[in-house]
């Protein structure tokens, strides 16, 4: 192997091309060395503005700010004084402002002198805005330059790989693709790169196809080549790119087998979403053929497993088992995935196609947790006896989260149907590991004995030491602490908001910083979902609030919190928990004479405060009105003007009044009128007549629907915080639930 596949050696050999591209900084005068910003009006005189100043303006959104800012070399070097990430910053802001002459010299500016992160992330800009502008040439050089200041960067990889490709230099081309790190095909977790456009997947799928377009016009293991991009890859766009190239050029494919077409076909016509032709052509294949392919095609039984489970299921069924008795009568030959990934991957997929959850259970033997969690699902929709279910996941050893889930969709019928000594059986049957599922059961059971409806074991009300090891945001972890009379409140410890920030976090708040907080946001929430970036995301949370962006610091913070199980802080409480639209939200609560409490709770998880929110189903606003209940609520409040449900009071006036509403429809039942609010008041008045004499905590518990008994659940938490914070009343009284 030639020294072509090392990294360094590529961006050596193109470092003559780079500095042709990246010469010294040109001074640009026209603002002096500091910078000047241009006044407002016409006639007034261009004034000094400090780093501090300008950061602040444009992090509040003030983006005219750039419009007569030039991006002097010394502007630039004052920002980097204040802080390394503000040049950066300014160069986004620049970007979003549509000015990228303007971003281009600030990156030029970083490029040449900032520390090696923020050089190598203005090197991506660079290679990028390049791109745009359809200059190879000088993509190439730019990400060949970030790639030596921040070669984790997985979109520099990218973008390298991209310039290539663009510009027909398939010998490199195919040198390269040998070269990049594996770290980079890791989605999350230690030795994963970073990357803001591209996912891993998106360049283990780009890799491909430059390897099959590459080999395909160099004439080398062409065929192979662009086999391996259907076998390895589950289905993805890069497909119909490459079936459409290669059909163009040979619409025979000759070179390939009967069965090597037929996948090729296969593939495409799931890509393509054309999934009862995709599952047909799939049957076609010889499962003798494909038995001694798929240690080889880690992407193939995925792509399958997308396919239609309609029409042609049962025939589907027939081929899958027949490739079973294959790979179970031959040894498999060497490989990508082990003999246990292919065995595991086949199970899930002819759980797909299998007819009941009986089909599926026989498949089960060393099922990993996607499979227990496919069959939980089956058994869920078919309505399975829940201590059946906790018998199977028991055996099978389910993880804590799949019998919180089946508790939570299979407990309510119970209920319903008033089977107490069930509950305590279920209990004694759950694992210790099982912390929530045994948790949320052991308040259940606590308030039947206190009902009378049941007796407990030995350990009484014990038990429930067990939800009061779970947060007092959670609703188990409150009402526990409500059920044993102790405090619901939080440790006393001071903000995160001077926490360090990781490398990718710090990346997002230059994009906020920039004035582009939309942006920043769904970054960092993508970033959060790593458990160990809760800290840096609840810091950052902190500075999304700061700024006034209340609805992302609000989201971003829930992240943290549920994903990193964070300890919360009376400081965080104010994220969590925050009161934008106060005086509207509380004047539309004292007009209708709706707890102001349960208000803000509603509101909250209504929309998350983001008064431009609207749901799948076409809600919108704070309040979420749906657009026929706006008009309906309108007419009875006499508004003759026209409606517009993302005016902030207006949402709030009409959410407010149909909570009022629902009290003559759903009288003297709170928990069934916030109810009604999620799942409609002929909903309501039905469980009412069913089940409204269970007490609060256990009509919660058995109402059918499980979007409203979340709905109840969060509502009951935020109430209960809000009015902490608003009389300080302790939030284990829970005013939904009085």
């Amino acid at each position: 192997m030639t020294n072509l596949l090392q990294p360094s050696s590529l961006i050596r050999r193109l470092l003559p091309v780079l500095r042709a591209f990246l010469p010294v900084a040109v001074l640009f005068s026209s603002c002096g060395a500091q910078g000047h910003l241009a006044g407002a009006g016409a006639g007034q005189t261009p004034r000094e503005l400090s780093a501090a100043v300008l950061m602040e303006r444009l992090a509040y959104g003030d983006g005219q700010v750039l419009d007569t800012l030039v991006p002097a070399e010394g502007l630039v070097e004052n920002l980097r004084n204040a802080d390394p990430s503000f040049p950066y910053a300014l160069g986004r802001g620049y970007e979003a402002r549509g000015l990228v002459e303007s971003a281009r010299r600030v990156y030029r500016f970083e490029l040449d002198q900032g520390a090696s992160s923020w050089a190598g992330r203005s090197a991506l800009r660079l290679a990028r805005i390049a791109a745009s502008q359809r200059r190879w040439l000088a993509s190439e050089g730019y990400a060949a330059r970030g790639l030596e200041l921040l070669p984790e960067n997985r979109d520099l990889w990218f973008r390298f790989g991209e310039a290539l490709y663009r510009q027909d230099k398939y010998q490199e081309l195919l040198a390269f693709t040998e070269a990049i790190p594996p770290m980079l095909f890791l989605p999350s977790g230690e030795g994963a790169s970073q990357g803001e456009q591209y996912s891993p997947d998106d360049l283990s799928a780009e890799r491909f196809l430059w390897r099959a377009v590459a080999a395909h016009h160099l004439e080398q293991d062409q065929n192979d080549l662009f086999l391996q991009a259907f076998l390895k890859v589950p289905a993805h766009p890069i497909h119909s790119r490459l079936y459409l190239f290669r059909y163009y050029r040979d619409s025979r494919f000759s070179g390939f087998s009967r069965d090597e077409r037929t996948v090729l076909d296969a593939v495409y016509r799931t890509s393509q979403e054309e999934y009862d032709e995709a599952q047909r052509l799939f049957r076609r294949i010889d499962p003798a053929w494909l038995a001694g392919r798929l240690r080889d095609a880690p992407g193939l039984l995925p792509s399958l497993g997308q396919t239609s489970s309609g029409e042609g299921a049962e025939a589907t069924r027939r081929w899958l088992k027949s490739l079973a008795r294959e790979l179970e009568s031959r040894g498999l030959s060497h490989g990508e995935a082990s003999e246990e990934e292919v065995f595991r991957e086949l199970a899930r997929v002819r759980g797909r196609f299998a007819g009941s959850r009986e089909d599926m259970a026989a498949l089960m033997d060393g099922a990993d947790q996607a499979m227990i969690e496919a069959w939980l699902t089956r058994a869920i929709g078919e309505g399975a006896r829940l201590p059946e279910v906790v018998e199977a996941l028991n055996g099978w050893g389910a993880e804590a989260q799949v019998f919180r889930t089946a508790l939570d969709r299979l407990t309510p019928e119970i209920i319903r149907s008033r089977r107490w000594d069930e509950l305590e059986d279920l209990y004694q049957a759950l694992p210790s590991e099982a912390l929530h599922a045994r948790a949320h059961l052991a308040v259940v059971t606590v308030l039947a004995a206190r009902q009378g409806f049941l007796e407990l074991g030995e350990d009484g009300e014990d038990r429930l030491d067990i939800p009061l090891q779970l947060s007092p945001l959670d609703y188990y972890g409150l009402l526990a602490r409500r059920l044993s009379g102790r405090t619901g409140g939080v440790s006393a410890s001071g903000s995160r908001d001077q926490e360090p920030l990781s490398g990718e976090m710090a990346h997002v708040a230059a994009v906020l910083a920039s004035g582009q907080p939309e942006l920043a946001s769904s970054w960092a929430m993508r970033i959060a979902l790593d458990p160990r970036e809760a800290v840096p995301a609840m810091a950052l949370a902190y500075r999304f609030s700061r700024l006034g962006h209340a609805s992302a610091a609000l989201g971003l913070a829930r992240r943290a919190v549920a994903r990193g199980n964070l300890d919360v802080s009376e400081g965080d409480i104010a994220i969590l928990y925050p009161r934008p639209f106060s005086v509207e939200i509380e004047t539309a609560a004292a007009q209708e004479e709706v707890p102001v409490a349960i208000f803000y709770g509603l509101v909250r998880e209504e929309s998350h405060f983001n008064p431009l929110a609207r749901s799948h189903v076409g809600a919108q606003g704070l309040s979420q009105i749906m657009p026929a209940s706006g008009e309906d609520i309108a007419r009875r409040l006499g508004w003759t003007q026209p409606i517009n449900l993302e005016r902030v009071s207006t949402n709030l006036r009409m959410g407010s009044y149909y909570l009022s509403l629902l009290r003559t429809m759903v009288p003297e039942n709170l928990i069934l009128q916030v109810a009604s609010y999620n799942a409609g008041p002929g909903r309501g008045r039905g469980w009412q007549a069913l089940f409204g004499d269970l007490p609060p905590e256990l009509l919660v518990e058995a109402v059918p629907f499980v979007e409203t008994r979340w709905y109840l659940r969060r509502i009951a938490v935020s109430s209960a915080w809000y009015q902490h914070l608003l009389d300080g009343t302790d939030p284990a009284e829970m005013p939904l639930l009085q």
